[in-house]
């Protein structure tokens, strides 16, 4: 393997199969793996630790889970595998748990937790990381490992059981590194006659052969009484109670006045200030002493304040003067720097380290800027832009004008802007500033860019398709008289395929109508207007729209309550040619056979898509990321779509055992059941005025549901199983529901009482759902 060249250029590392068995047999004798645990196989094959997630997994029998690649666009949505998949044993760095732990916390806050052991390595452990992951995991095992991929990984662990007990001895800013592990040798060496500090070596089965094409010299054939020791580069202090502890690299090492002392130490210790956010410190010793101290503060303290009108830097010794003090009382003189910089964000290089190379150029990057005239920091998408940036970057703001790249976005940071805001990564390298893309979109107005230069040059290829070209023109209302164009009344949206009118109230199709928007949740608090929100043109994104609507099998459409959105809203672009070309975005394993549609909400925003299977399973699905927001176990096995509540807060399915499950819609847990005599395999049907869900079951019975009591308010016997869904005539207050015994049934729900209509025999069962044309009243109902 590689060397990540993070101290020069990446060197090829010979290891051992001697090494990577020692190194699992140590971890196996201390904390043994069975075939019940699961493991997560999450880390890059360019890191050392992916050989142990892997081999540990195999060697032992146990369950490993990979997820797909694209949780690194969102990272947090590791938290749903862990719980979904019950990961019993991870491995991670410090600051990737920086990132989950968030949304970790809020899936296992039920007390449901599956992490027996959680490993750090890669990275220094901060005391106060681990004190936050205590505090939600106070029973799991928490290891903190060092090494090197020179060493086979890892060659010292530390047991953070022992922490509470030394820190009541010291006072740490990181956690120990412990002791050797089974087979190795960790001494330190020093030159200043310190026993205890020095550069780290280490020695025994660990240790690797030599570099590709440059063998270590002093590397000695077995049986040589000559023992070969390796010298990391870094620095590490022996405790009171004989643990290691680690204090930096061999060139963050510095001495000035007499003093030696970590620059690690240093950031650590500014990191625990209640207003410093981030730290980074640089020493260069040119003639005078170059001390400084790069700080992201906290968007809450006075420091800030003093910053208003630069995009990210600034320096006062008056304003500084209180941190100063500060470090005064934990250092000597020597060890506080002699310059802080207050800054946006801290430069990071590829892998997520801090670039102390960049640090001193960015002193041009955060030049005062002058205000665009096109826009106002007060423009609501501008906003949502600039917190987008601020929390793939992980600081507390972003002016208009800073370069993303410049504050240390990279590829992964990237990727979670783009689910964030709904585009296409690559626009943000086209776009790099808030201000940039905010432009760069309204004028372009498209959510992606096509996947590959392949699709330029296919030959009858178009460059976009637009979902929105099925529903006929949308283009012309994309002006500042947007809010005066046609609008589609309560029949519905005009759908171009079936030349007909889908209505919002039973998505079924009715005589057809020309027409281009439709009735939607509000667009906006009621604090805006439209006109405030869209500023004369409507946005091209979804992430705005405060909006509710579903759409299921048969293209059922619903929505919530009154409001005005433009079709181009839900329009999607996807590239094609007359063959078809669609690109797989993800996908999720349902155990077995999937009979139903799913059924997909859009909810402010956030969209949802719910699905059963034969496993017994129901799952709710990000539809962005495609990680699975939760998942419940049913009675019986799924054949029917689901469908949502008129208040669109609970998701309705049946299964084989004759249950009908009232679900909540954001954490899947049970709110009620309705028990039935059958099989459901009917996709539910929702009356929102009479927060009613209609659903049938093989036992010859239409049922009546109420969401908001939690009772069955009526049922009909319909002569036979009910398959098909039925139909709701709103004008006429009457339901049309069919069996597979071929009898066709309307009731009427009008006050006070239910009471059948009348009964159809069709002659030959009845297995679709059922349709209504609203102009002549008349029902459509396919026969076999």
């Amino acid at each position: 393997m590689f060397t990540s060249g993070s101290t020069g250029k990446p060197k090829g590392v010979c290891g051992t199969e001697k090494g990577l068995l020692n190194r699992f047999l140590w971890m196996q004798r201390r904390n043994p793996l069975c075939s019940d645990d699961v493991l997560l196989f999450k880390t890059s094959v360019s890191f050392v630790d992916h050989l142990q997630e892997f081999l540990s997994a195999v060697l032992t029998c146990s369950t490993l889970v990979i997820p797909p690649s694209e949780w690194r666009a969102n990272p947090a949505s590791l938290a749903n595998l862990i719980k979904v998949y019950r990961i019993s044993r991870m491995t991670l760095v410090p600051s990737l748990m920086e990132i989950i732990l968030p949304t970790l916390a809020e899936k296992l806050s039920d007390g449901c937790n599956p992490l027996k052991i959680l490993i750090f390595s890669g990275e220094v452990l901060s005391v106060s990381l681990w004190k936050r992951v205590y505090e939600f995991l106070p029973e799991a095992t928490i290891i903190n490992l060092y090494g090197t991929t020179e060493v086979s990984g890892d060659c010292a662990f530390f047991d953070c059981k022992k922490l509470p007990t030394i820190l009541e001895q010291e006072e740490l800013n990181s956690v120990p590194i412990g002791f050797p592990i089974s087979n190795c040798e960790v001494s330190l060496v020093t030159n200043d006659g310190l026993s205890d500090e020095g550069e780290i070596s280490v020695s025994g089965a660990c240790l690797f052969t030599g570099y590709l094409a440059d063998p270590m010299t002093s590397n000695c054939p077995e049986g040589s009484e000559v023992l070969a020791y390796y010298r990391t580069g870094d620095f590490a202090r022996r405790l009171k109670t004989g643990e290691l502890i680690f204090l930096g690299r061999k060139d963050r090492i510095v001495k000035i006045y007499g003093h030696r002392f970590s620059l690690e130490e240093v950031e650590s210790t500014l990191r625990d200030h209640p207003d410093v956010s981030d730290a980074a410190v640089t020493f260069q010793s040119n003639g005078s002493l170059d001390f400084k101290a790069y700080l992201v503060l906290r968007s809450n303290n006075k420091f800030l304040k003093c910053t208003q009108g630069y995009s990210g830097l600034h320096s006062s010794r008056d304003i500084i003067a209180p941190l100063r003090n500060w470090l005064i009382m934990k250092f000597p003189l020597a060890m506080v720097p002699r310059l802080f910089i207050p800054m946006k964000s801290l430069p990071l290089t590829l892998s997520g380290k801090i670039d102390y190379v960049k640090l001193s150029s960015l002193v041009c990057a955060f030049e005062p800027c002058e205000i665009h005239p096109e826009s106002s920091p007060a423009d609501p998408h501008m906003q949502v832009i600039k917190k987008a940036f601020s929390d793939a970057l992980l600081v507390h703001e972003v002016s208009e004008y800073d370069d993303f790249f410049s504050l240390g976005g990279n590829s992964i940071t990237a990727a979670h802007v783009a689910h964030k805001l709904e585009i296409d990564m690559r626009l943000l390298y086209i776009y790099t500033t808030p201000s940039k893309l905010f432009h760069g979109l309204l004028g372009e107005h498209s959510h992606v860019i096509p996947p590959t230069p392949e699709f330029h040059n296919r030959k009858k290829l178009r460059k976009y398709a637009s979902i929105s070209d099925s529903f006929g023109p949308v283009s012309e209302y994309l002006d500042s008289n947007f809010h005066d164009q046609g609008q589609i009344s309560k029949e519905g949206a005009y759908d171009h395929f079936a030349g007909n009118h889908v209505s919002d109230i039973d998505g079924q199709l009715s005589k057809s109508r020309t027409y281009n928007t439709y009735q939607a949740k509000n667009l906006c608090p009621d604090t805006c207007s439209n006109d405030e929100i869209f500023s004369g043109r409507p946005w091209i994104l979804n992430f705005h729209l405060q909006k509710v609507w579903s759409i299921g099998r048969c293209n059922r459409f619903m929505h919530g309550s009154e409001g005005m959105v433009h079709l181009e809203d839900i329009c999607s672009y996807v590239p094609y040619n007359k063959k078809g070309y669609l690109v797989k975005i993800w996908s999720i394993l349902l155990d077995s056979c999937v009979d139903a549609s799913p059924l997909l909400v859009i909810n402010n925003g956030m969209m949802s898509i719910f699905i059963g299977s034969h496993s017994y399973l129901f799952l709710c699905i990000d539809g962005y990321s495609g990680s699975v927001r939760w998942s419940v176990k049913l009675e019986g096995r799924i054949e029917c779509s689901a469908a949502i509540t008129g208040d669109f807060s609970e998701v309705v399915v049946g299964c084989y055992k004759g249950k009908i499950y009232f679900l909540d819609m954001s954490t899947g847990k049970l709110s009620w059941t309705f028990q039935t005599d059958g099989e459901v395999k009917m996709q539910p049907v929702v009356d929102k005025m009479r927060n009613l869900i209609w659903c049938g079951s093989y036992d010859h019975y239409l049922y009546a549901l109420n969401y908001k009591d939690r009772c069955c308010t009526y049922k009909v016997f319909c002569g036979g199983s009910i398959y098909g869904s039925p139909a709701i005539d709103m004008a006429q207050n009457v339901i049309y529901v069919a069996s597979t015994s071929g009898l066709v049934t309307a009731v009427s729900f009008k006050e006070p009482s239910f009471r059948v209509l009348w009964q159809y025999e069709a002659g030959a069962p009845i297995f679709g759902s059922l349709a209504i044309d609203h102009q002549s009243g008349t029902g459509i109902s396919p026969a076999i």
